[in-house]
Parts: C-alpha cells; sequence; structure tokens
C-alpha cells in the first residue's frame, strides 16, 4: 500500500471524474447519500445521545457512501445494496467505530475550544453532508461531506462537521452574532482537515483493512502530502455549489416565484450537492491510495517522486 503525491492539476480532475460518475448514476446515488442524510439527521435528532454518534458512526456511514460510489465506477448493479451492505460489513465495523470515536473528540475539542453564546453541548455537530446539501450535513458531503458543506463550505462528507446552529430565527429570536458566526467558521476550517484524514482512514480500513490508529496516521499523512490538490478541489466544489445555488434562487425569483415557494424548491438543487461530493472524494482517495500491485500512473496525473504508504 502506498499514498500517492499528486500535483494541484488533480483537484479539478477528481471533480471532474465525480461529475462524470454522478451523472452516469445519478438517481442511485442520489438515493444513497439521501438514505446517509436521512441516517445523519435522525441520529441528530435524538436527545442526549444523538449529537454524539453523528461524528461516532460518520466512518461507517461514510464507507457505504464510498463502497456505492466505488461500484457505481466499476459498472456494478445494485448501487443501493452496495450501501446497505457496507454498514453491515462485520469486519471492519469496531474499527471504524474507533475511528469515529477520534472524530467525536476532535469535535468535542472544537466545542469546547471555541464556545460561543447560546452554543449546543460540545459534540453536536451537523451531518457531513447535510450543509453542502446542506456536506453536506455538509450535511453530509456536499457528502456531504464537510467537503460537501466544504462545497457549499466541506462532506461531506461531503462532506464536513461542524457545530450545529441553534434555530433562533426560526423560534424568533436574535440572530447569531458576529463573533459566534467568526468562532464557527473557524471551528469548522480546523475541523476540515480531520475530516478529511478520516475519510482517508475510512477507506484503508474499510477496503485495504489496515488497524484504526496506522489507517489514520495514514490519513492525515494522505491529506498533508496531497493538501495544494485537496484544496484546489474544495474550492472548485464550493465555487460550483454557490454557482448551482445561485442559478437556481434567481432563476426562481425571476419566474415570479413567491420566496418561500423558491426556498422550498431549492431543496432537490441542495441534495444533487452531497453526492457531487462524495463522488469528487471516491475519485480522489481512488488516485491517491494505491495497492502496492498497482501501476503507479493515474488518470489525472503522472505520480511524483517518493511516494510512501502504509505498505
Amino acid at each position: 500500500m502506498r499514498i500517492e503525491a499528486r500535483p494541484m492539476g488533480s483537484g479539478m480532475e477528481w471533480l471532474r471524474s465525480g461529475l462524470r460518475l454522478y451523472v452516469g448514476h445519478a438517481l442511485p446515488l442520489f438515493v444513497v447519500n439521501a438514505l446517509a442524510i436521512a441516517i445523519w439527521l435522525g441520529l441528530g435528532v435524538l436527545p442526549w445521545v444523538g449529537p454524539t454518534l453523528v461524528p461516532l458512526l460518520f466512518p461507517l456511514i461514510q464507507l457505504g457512501t464510498l463502497s456505492a460510489c466505488r461500484a457505481a465506477a466499476a459498472g456494478q448493479p445494485a448501487i443501493v445494496a452496495r450501501f446497505i451492505a457496507g454498514l453491515g460489513a462485520p469486519a471492519p465495523r469496531l474499527r471504524l467505530v474507533q475511528l469515529g470515536a477520534f472524530y467525536a473528540i476532535a469535535v468535542g475539542i472544537a466545542s469546547l475550544a471555541f464556545p460561543s453564546d447560546g452554543a449546543p453541548a460540545p459534540g453536536a455537530t451537523a451531518a457531513p453532508g447535510a450543509a453542502a446539501s446542506g456536506p453536506a450535513p455538509a450535511a453530509p458531503a456536499a457528502s456531504a461531506a464537510p467537503a460537501a458543506s466544504s462545497a457549499s463550505s466541506a462532506a461531506s462528507a461531503g462532506t464536513s462537521a461542524r457545530p450545529i446552529a441553534p434555530a433562533t430565527e426560526a423560534a424568533g429570536g436574535p440572530p447569531p452574532s458576529p463573533l459566534r458566526v467568526l468562532l464557527m467558521i473557524v471551528s469548522a476550517l480546523l475541523l476540515l482537515p480531520v475530516h478529511l484524514a478520516v475519510v482517508f482512514a475510512t477507506i484503508l480500513v474499510g477496503w485495504y483493512g489496515q488497524p484504526a490508529p496506522k489507517a489514520l496516521f495514514f490519513g492525515a499523512f494522505a491529506v498533508w502530502r496531497n493538501r495544494a490538490p485537496i484544496l484546489f478541489n474544495l474550492l472548485a466544489l464550493s465555487g460550483l455549489a454557490v454557482a448551482a445555488v445561485f442559478t437556481a434562487a434567481s432563476a426562481f425569483l425571476l419566474a415570479g416565484l413567491d420566496k418561500d415557494v423558491a426556498q422550498l424548491m431549492l431543496l432537490p438543487v441542495l441534495l444533487m450537492l452531497p453526492p457531487l461530493a462524495n463522488a469528487s472524494y471516491h475519485a480522489m482517495v481512488q488516485d491517491v491510495v494505491r495497492a502496492d500491485d498497482e501501476p503507479a500512473a493515474s488518470p489525472s496525473a503522472p505520480p511524483q517522486p517518493g511516494a510512501a504508504g502504509p505498505g
């Protein structure tokens, strides 16, 4: 096993590959990501334990989502079944929960380090993918991951996790203070590399059988080694998400739709972002993480010398 280093231009190639994968399998990937978001939202509303379960089970759900992308890329049928099978794989389940425990601790530390007026209890996170779809729980990917939220923020996944803002406006309360908004942004930015490291570690555990601590180390190594293309990919994904939402919102308003109706019609547009973020994640991990018997060349770019990995 080795971790390849890719040039900055690979970030755009990952996005193009994700777009091709999503366009070719739009319905099943949309259903898979909608199921993932529903699971995250369902966990998030549980009293007391919900905010902790979201990051704790994130690697398990993310593995199912990326396994569905992997099946789609290989032209295999039953993509939704692959997602469900990924959730139930017994062998890596404990290791994935160990990764989730680290993620939950990181989210809790971020919540403690950046408290804000009326902030939720430490550890509360938005489902990675809902933010992008809002990933991305960002709401999950765009993942939605933090990347999905990065896309609209990361999740994903896309697809990234961030403290949940209480619905003060919906309850008629005052809007969040500028300081609180700033602290939330700083917290999300600090969590983004952790989120991406967990995404890589999820693949190393689920597909390559690595133990959780080793997978987490090399996941962080993969993020650091490819920080330039990853940043480029997230910026491109975010720009695409903003452009899609702005274009759709403008079209609805120009058509004379009521503001509330226009916001409701934006939901399908937002829900399209986490599948794209996770498809981009899939292209990223497939390009960066290589088995020893795989050729060094990749569709996105030639490898750079000195690649290292968990061997």
